[in-house]
């Protein structure tokens, strides 16, 4: 089976844009996240397509297909296309940003019950009926509002008036 690239994100800039793909691979599925440092290494009208961005995304970057990346920073120099591989590291969410025990999950193994805004889904674990409200931070710029947000939620569910927790305890 050949890699499945799925656009999930993108944040477009004047002058550049950042994306981030599902990657399927054959024994696994990872996200990746591209750099183009100009719009003008991908045609204007697939910019923001994830079909056609994926297509001249290969056709455009050297070595596209390697499985061995996950950030990659796009630039024209000397007029070729110049792709860096793992110049940065993907964001995440560092353990001590939440003092509550919390289990750590691959997102890519969560079922998608609905869209309910850009950032913020009803979800399903697999194996388990229940659904879950599941707000990602697509981006590391976007990382410290998400903190914040953490820190409310965690405040109110340690407030002595019981503010945040389930109604009925």
């Amino acid at each position: 089976m050949a890699l499945i690239d799925t656009l999930l994100s993108l944040d477009m800039g004047t002058e550049d844009c950042l994306y981030r793909l599902r990657r399927d691979l054959p024994s696994t599925s990872t996200v990746i996240y591209i750099h183009p440092l100009s719009l003008s290494l991908i045609p204007t009208d697939s910019l923001t397509y994830g079909l056609d961005l994926i297509r001249n995304l290969g056709r455009t970057v050297p070595d596209w297909d390697n499985e061995a990346w996950t950030t990659l920073t796009v630039s024209h120099e000397d007029g070729a296309v110049k792709a860096v591989r793992d110049e940065w590291a993907p964001h995440f969410l560092p353990v001590d940003a939440n003092t509550r025990e919390l289990p750590r999950i691959n997102v890519l193994d969560l079922e998608v019950v609905a869209s309910l805004k850009n950032r913020v889904s009803r979800v399903c674990l697999p194996g388990r009926p229940r659904t879950r409200i599941l707000k990602i931070c697509p981006f590391a710029y976007q990382l410290r509002y998400l903190e914040r947000e953490f820190r409310a939620y965690e405040k109110m569910l340690n407030d002595e008036e019981g503010w945040g927790k389930p109604w009925g305890q």
